[in-house]
């Protein structure tokens, strides 16, 4: 893992759900790659 984390602001409740989901951290960083990656996919066909 990076040691400097990211972070970001949320709307107002949306971090207390997302804690009460059993391994969330390793989920979202998951989301957060396959996200990153078709955007730079995206990125690249423009």
């Amino acid at each position: 893992m990076d040691s400097k984390p990211l972070t970001l602001k949320l709307r107002p409740g949306i971090r207390d759900k997302l804690r009460s989901i059993p391994n969330w951290q390793s989920e979202l960083r998951d989301v957060i790659e396959v996200w990153l990656q078709e955007k730079l996919d995206q990125i690249e066909q423009d």
